[in-house]
């Protein structure tokens, strides 16, 4: 148990050992409120319980916590390692400054930072993400090396690790207006020193969703169309854009159909006089069997309206796929009157005939707690999870034979 709060999607588990991720706030201002004869050191160091060695509570003390550069961040990033099955002290590393978002492959954790500059206008001048590895062993976080990349980084899918090398595509200028903006892509070594890169990529735009698989990434921009790019980095030093398809709308998550086929979910959109409008969420499917020649090899439309909503747009736990069973199914929201259709939808996919929705698990309701936010399958019956009911129905059929309240 430690002070602060756990970061979200910051944890990983590897075989028997759980590693996660805790920021604390370090109340700087009530620092700055004191005089140095008011300040007591201790209320500002970090505590933590570990009950594997007793009930007590304990300080992480300065001379525990590391600071690789200067920074003005004013929290400490606490690292964990724990294994499960024994009842060795957990592994407590402690840093000064912030993580935003983590990568982990079965060897190693990188976290990133994104920072941004302004001038005495706040307006943007300098964009980077600030990157830290760490190497997990049996438990143990070990530090090997830091970096940093010209622009920011969209979320954990953003980063790969493969073999040796890192790689990680950002995206510069001001993000959430789309103002001098462009996307790069860099391969970093196991130093986190550049050895590759492409910048300038599709500039005015921003990125919305990249995919790694093997020597490939596909990396969706957008501003007006979305650009599903095919990128190839078999020469890590010499990255190369081998091809890509435009269509409207933009794909916020891409996921591995098979290795020549990705699904897109995102939204669709519309010109609206000079604007561009979203108009629904929609999947797609993308062929990149020819990767100098991506196609768009079919697409549906998503829910009832252009106002339907989906936790999938930001959180991609929300989604359970299964090529054997041909199906992916993920909840969505729309308004109905006073109240909110909530369910889980359940898509057939099929490379012949494309999309087909199977149909919907759910409820109307006005209470928040009804509203689907999972859906899991086991033996044949899919349950949907809210927070304050489980539903049973039959995966063929799809029919409730069960609510269970909780």
């Amino acid at each position: 148990m430690l002070e602060g709060s756990y970061i979200t999607s910051m944890s990983r588990m590897i075989d028997e050992n759980i590693y996660f991720a805790v920021s604390e706030n370090i109340y700087g201002y009530d620092i700055s409120c004191k005089s140095i004869e008011e300040l007591n050191e201790n209320d500002y160091m970090p505590k933590y319980t570990d009950t594997a060695i007793s009930n007590e509570e304990k300080c992480i003390s300065y001379d525990k916590i590391y600071n690789l550069d200067e920074t003005e961040d004013a929290n400490y990033l606490i690292l964990v390692g724990i294994n499960i099955n024994g009842d060795n002290e957990a592994d407590i590393q402690t840093f000064l400054g912030a993580g935003t978002y983590l990568y982990s492959s079965e060897k190693n954790m990188y976290i990133a930072t994104n920072e941004v500059e302004y001038d005495e206008n706040y307006k943007v001048i300098n964009t980077k993400t600030k990157l830290m590895k760490f190497e997990l062993n049996n438990g143990k976080i070990i530090y090997k090396a830091k970096g940093k990349v010209e622009g920011s980084v969209n979320n954990q899918f953003s980063m790969d690790e493969n073999g040796d090398n890192f790689r990680i595509a950002t995206t510069i200028g001001e993000i959430w207006s789309n103002q001098n903006t462009s996307n790069n892509l860099y391969v970093l070594n196991d130093k986190l020193e550049e050895i590759g890169k492409i910048e300038g990529l599709a500039e005015g735009e921003k990125i919305y969703s990249v995919r790694y698989m093997g020597s490939k990434a596909y990396v969706v921009t957008f501003k007006q169309t979305d650009p599903f790019w095919v990128i190839d980095l078999s020469d890590v030093t010499n990255p190369q854009i081998l091809g890509e398809v435009k269509l409207p709308g933009y794909s916020v998550y891409l996921h591995p159909y098979d290795e020549t086929h990705i699904i897109g979910f995102g939204y669709d959109t519309k010109e609206n006089g000079t604007r561009v409008t979203n108009n629904g969420l929609k999947l797609v499917m993308f062929d990149v069997s020819d990767f100098t020649n991506p196609q768009v090899l079919f697409q549906i439309a998503v829910g009832d309206s252009k106002y339907t909503y989906s936790e999938l747009l930001y959180n991609h736990k929300s989604a359970i796929f299964s090529k054997e069973k041909g199906i992916m199914a993920f909840p969505i929201n729309s308004s109905s009157g006073l109240k909110t259709n909530s369910r889980a939808v359940i898509y057939k996919i099929d490379l012949e005939n494309g999309f087909s929705l199977q149909g919907e698990i759910g409820t109307i309701s006005n209470n928040y707690e009804e509203e689907v936010r999972r859906i899991v399958f086991v033996n044949g019956n899919y349950y949907t999870l809210s927070y304050s009911q489980v539903r049973v129905a039959d995966m063929d059929s799809l029919n409730v034979f069960k609510i269970i309240d909780i």
